[in-house]
């Protein structure tokens, strides 16, 4: 089954699988919304018994400064990637309890770990490994599996990219150099399930992961400069380097170009 809250592109996934030779049924359902969730759950349980492989990918949100992050954004961003995953595995948990089986992958964002100034969307992937951490220390003792993925930028680029425009000119230049097919980032997962892993990135991404710590500051400076200037169409804050001309009238301006909200993927 495949869940998200436009009927278009589920209509068009389904089609997908069912010209692959799968099956596929289609739930429309906004994620951010626990009393929806539960109604899914509900159904879920009462058509199919339960899950067994539990896959969460929702999510959305803009590369934006702090000075550039309204309130209200920041929270729908925590809603639509950290709450909708905790709604949804708490909803559908009692059957794979009560089974002691099944996985759970959850797809995050190397975003993290790495120093960026993406300060909204940043933290809401530290809640997502947060979230993963915990239920493979809460479920440890049970049969239920909990993998975390942290793939790196998707080549050709996903719909993430279409409903956030301006997203993909704000990543560094560097992190450009690794990148998956959609083709990849499927074959990687399904190893892990295989493997029952804990844990799936890009190769490269897990040999830096460990060196951040240590070389905190200058891996800091290195970061800010892989990011675009202002005038570019980088952020407003990430490198300080604003034109004279420059206010806070341009966080405005900028964020006035992009969608007044995360969209989903």
């Amino acid at each position: 089954m495949v869940v998200s809250r436009r009927q278009a592109p589920l209509q068009e996934t389904v089609r997908q699988i069912q010209s692959a030779g799968g099956q596929a049924d289609a739930f429309a359902v906004d994620l951010t919304d626990l009393a929806a969730v539960r109604l899914m759950a509900a159904d879920i349980e009462r058509v199919y018994g339960g899950v067994d492989i539990l896959v969460l990918s929702a999510g959305g949100g803009r590369f934006l400064s702090i000075e550039e992050t309204a309130a209200e954004e920041a929270a729908d961003i925590m809603s639509s990637r950290y709450l909708s995953a905790f709604y949804v595995i708490r909803s559908l948990i009692g059957p794979m309890l009560n089974q002691d089986r099944g996985q759970i992958v959850i797809i995050g964002s190397s975003f993290a770990w790495l120093h960026s100034f993406n300060v909204a969307y940043k933290a809401a992937a530290h809640a997502l490994h947060g979230l993963a951490q915990g239920l493979q220390t809460d479920l440890h003792d049970t049969g239920i599996h909990v993998m975390y993925v942290e793939p790196p930028p998707i080549r050709p680029l996903t719909t993430f990219f279409v409903h956030n425009p301006g997203t993909a000119q704000r990543l560094p230049a560097f992190y450009w150099r690794f990148t998956w097919t959609p083709d990849q980032l499927v074959r990687h997962i399904l190893v892990g399930l295989e493997r029952r892993s804990s844990y799936v990135s890009h190769p490269l991404m897990r040999i830096l992961q460990p060196i951040y710590p240590l070389f905190s500051r200058p891996l800091v400076w290195l970061s800010r400069q892989q990011f675009p200037r202002f005038e570019d169409g980088g952020p407003l804050s990430g490198r300080r380097h604003r034109p004279p001309s420059s206010t806070t009238n341009d966080a405005c301006a900028l964020t006035d170009d992009l969608p007044s909200t995360p969209r989903p993927v």
